[in-house]
């Protein structure tokens, strides 16, 4: 556990992650056998209570049991379902201070709302299915099934299991739904039926599923997990999803020796200091985010992390400056990810002098922003913006373009003659060039 993926998790050893997840496990449990005791107490008047609503043709005598111990067993059954209906709260909010630190904004908000949602979901759906549905069913079975001179008799214990397993298959459903269709309202799911996040949604479902089955419905347990997984993937697919508001996302594109790269543009303004790019004079190829002020804000420093895990960024470009001044957290959260980092410098001076016509200082502004198109390699930033430069016109532009190969920008307290363009970055100094050139080293 060496490495953090996420810029507010920290780096911790694996036995402190086990000692935290022991320590709120215990906390949870021992919430859970308090309410269980309660529950204890009051399981035979509720159970007596819940029997008297079920519609039995001949009344009570219609009931039997046919083995104490399975009624025994019946009975520590409902304590344990009261109890833990009774500890979800205490349970949800454990498991969100344990994943908390370790998640990104979306996950977090897909967290929180599951919790929220689904422990309201389950008390509604319980409530619904014990009042309600069952007694239904019953009542139509009873309809369905009846024969002359034979009489109707209930084993006690068949009803409570299989009260139990309609709850247990309904309550999946409903909480596999909810999960996948909050995955793909926040992004968390791509369109891919091997998406990672939706094979853990049905993993997680079906395991579920096989641990609270009873026995005597063991039979049922695949053709089920089957109806479990396409319910769920029906029912979420027929949900609204939003359209995404991260902005654009990169297209993949090849450096010289064939490596893919998908390259991240986050448009910094550096509070103020350096003013925003206009996007449409952006490379098409990258993806755009504009935060304001990167270094000031966590929560635009979680929102680049997270484009560049949901995107698959290979590269991020920072406009304001080359990358260096970068919190250590968020650097450290795109290296774990092997994102390379690396920037324009625009708040290091102009690019242009004075002199230039808007035709001019807008294609100076292409060339210079063209090098996020291939942000990997000073030697690559250098060979796009000479690809921006092949198709100009020599005319429409100054004839001198200033190259400072060693450092990338104007020496101190040096500037731009009129009518001289930048090429800033390290690197090469091309030859054979339209232009006229200059180096200010």
């Amino acid at each position: 556990m060496g490495r953090t993926l996420a810029p507010r998790d920290r780096t911790l050893p694996l036995a402190a992650h086990a000692d935290e997840a022991v320590g709120r496990l215990r906390v949870a449990l021992v919430y859970v056998v308090l309410m269980a005791v309660l529950w204890a107490t009051v399981v035979d008047d509720l159970l007596a209570a819940w029997l008297a609503t079920l519609p039995l043709a001949e009344g009570a005598t219609t009931l039997t049991l046919y083995s104490p111990y399975d009624w025994l067993d019946t009975r520590w059954t409902a304590v344990g379902l009261l109890a833990l209906l009774s500890s979800l709260p205490v349970l949800g909010w454990q498991a969100w201070r344990f994943a908390h630190p370790g998640l990104l904004p979306s996950e977090r908000t897909w967290l929180a709302t599951y919790i929220a949602v689904g422990g309201v979901l389950t008390l509604g759906l319980i409530l619904l299915i014990w009042g309600w549905v069952f007694p239904r069913m019953i009542s139509a079975a009873e309809v369905a099934v009846t024969i002359e001179g034979v009489g109707l008799h209930y084993d006690v214990v068949a009803l409570f299991q299989m009260a139990l397993a309609m709850s247990w298959l309904l309550l999946l459903v409903a909480l596999a739904v909810l999960a996948l269709a909050l995955a793909r309202m926040l992004g968390l799911v791509a369109d891919d039926p091997l998406d990672i996040m939706r094979i853990r949604i049905h993993f997680v479902s079906v395991v579920l599923l096989w641990v609270v089955t009873p026995e005597v419905f063991s039979g049922l347990f695949l053709p089920t997990s089957l109806l479990l997984v396409c319910t769920t993937e029906w029912s979420a697919g027929r949900l609204p999803v939003p359209s995404s508001g991260r902005g654009r996302p990169p297209t993949s594109v090849l450096d010289a020796e064939g490596g893919v790269h998908r390259v991240g543009l986050v448009c910094c303004g550096c509070a103020g200091a350096c003013p925003q790019p206009q996007i449409e004079r952006a490379p098409e190829t990258v993806g755009l985010l504009p935060p304001a002020a990167l270094c000031l804000s966590f929560a635009q420093q979680e929102t680049v992390v997270e484009r560049a895990v949901r995107e698959g960024w290979t590269d991020v470009c920072i406009t304001g400056c080359d990358g260096t001044p970068l919190p250590y957290r968020l650097k450290r959260a795109l290296d774990n990810r092997g994102v390379n980092v690396t920037g324009l410098d625009r708040l290091s001076g102009p690019r242009t002098g004075g002199g230039l016509n808007a035709e001019a200082t807008e294609l100076a502004d292409r060339v210079d922003l063209s090098r996020a198109r291939r942000a990997w390699s000073p030697a690559a930033m250098r060979r796009a913006q000479l690809a921006a430069l092949s198709n100009a016109d020599s005319g429409a532009i100054p004839p001198t373009l200033v190259f400072v190969p060693t450092s990338g920008a104007l020496p101190w307290g040096e500037e731009l003659a009129q009518n001289e363009v930048l090429l800033a970055g390290t690197g090469f100094v091309p030859e054979g060039l339209d232009f006229t050139v200059r180096h200010a080293e």
